[in-house]
């Protein structure tokens, strides 16, 4: 339990990289249960194994999303992610859904399969005015709010820059 009683939220996290930014702000919170990770990268995995025993890493998020969703063994509460930013970046070439490291559909059909109460992506500042594909005028960032609110979820977006939370870099997400 929670200070003062309250149920702690389960929380899946996508995208875990080493596992400093949703899962270490869930554990430092108090407030949520981290039941699950998603990360290929052999070092991110070792990094993580070793902040979270015990806590298992589903790996792929494309074999999650379409072959081992089943395995989550609770219900999920919060759904949080931070998808790769190469696809979206001002500083590549904003390939969007073209680019093989877009993971943004695994992630709106893990969101739609579990249906969360909560779900909180991070992404570059870039992903607001990328196109869905090179030469395409609709924007990415209008696909996934419409997938969102099509499964009912209201939107909130906000920038945030690393001066927020006293990070030693400039960097907005």
């Amino acid at each position: 339990m929670a200070a003062m009683g309250i149920k702690k939220l389960t929380q899946l996290d996508l995208c875990s990289g080493v596992g400093v930014g949703f899962p270490l702000a869930g554990l430092c919170l108090k407030q949520f249960e981290l039941i699950g990770l998603a990360e290929i990268d052999p070092y991110c995995c070792e990094i993580l194994n070793h902040r979270y025993p015990g806590i298992t890493n589903y790996g792929n998020i494309k074999s999650l999303a379409y072959d081992k969703l089943h395995e989550i063994p609770k219900a999920v509460d919060v759904i949080t992610a931070s998808p790769p930013c190469q696809p979206f970046s001002l500083e590549g070439k904003r390939q969007a859904a073209a680019d093989d490291r877009d993971v943004f559909y695994e992630i709106l059909h893990i969101v739609r399969e579990k249906q969360p109460k909560f779900a909180v992506i991070e992404n570059v500042p870039g992903l607001l005015t990328a196109p869905f594909a090179p030469g395409s005028k609709r924007i990415y960032f209008d696909y996934i709010q419409s997938r969102f609110k099509k499964d009912g979820y209201h939107i909130e977006k906000l920038r945030i820059g690393s001066g927020h939370v006293s990070a030693p870099f400039i960097r907005e997400r």
